[in-house]
C-alpha cells in the first residue's frame, strides 16, 4: 500500500516552482487547488491537467444572531464640580450673574438705539 501526503503551501505565489501534490489557495477565484505536476507560472484554475480544485468558494451566509450584551466596561474619570446648582447661595450667584449680562446687553442695544435715533434726526434734519 502507498501513502501520500499534500503539502500546504498557502496563497499561490506567481514565479514559484510548485511539485506535485502542493495545495494552494487561488485568491483570484477563492478556490483551492492541488498540483498534478511540477510546474512554475501556471495560476491555479487556467490548466486543469496542472491543478485540481479541492476545494470551492462558499456563498455569503446568513447574517446571525445577535449576541449577548458585554460586561460593563471600567469607570471612566472623574469630572470636576464647577458648581452645586441646587445650592441657593449657588442658585442666587448664577441668577445674578446672568442678569448682570442680560442688563449689559440690554444697555448697548439701548446706546445703539439711542445712537441710531440721533443718526436718523440728522440725516432727517439735512434732507
Amino acid at each position: 500500500m502507498y501513502k501520500m501526503a499534500v503539502t500546504l503551501d498557502g496563497e499561490y505565489v506567481h514565479g514559484k516552482q510548485y511539485d506535485i501534490l502542493v495545495q494552494v489557495y487561488n485568491a483570484e477565484d477563492g478556490c483551492s487547488y492541488v498540483s498534478r505536476k511540477r510546474n512554475i507560472n501556471v495560476r491555479p484554475g487556467t490548466d486543469s491537467d496542472t491543478w485540481q480544485k479541492v476545494s470551492s468558494k462558499g456563498d455569503v451566509g446568513a447574517t446571525g444572531s445577535i449576541g449577548p450584551v458585554g460586561p460593563t466596561g471600567p469607570q471612566g474619570p472623574a469630572v470636576p464640580v464647577i458648581a452645586n446648582l441646587n445650592s441657593t447661595s449657588n442658585t442666587d450667584a448664577l441668577a445674578a450673574s446672568q442678569g448682570k449680562v442680560l442688563s449689559e446687553r440690554l444697555s448697548d442695544v439701548e446706546h445703539g438705539l439711542v445712537g441710531g435715533v440721533a443718526h436718523l434726526g440728522n440725516i432727517v434734519g439735512t434732507v
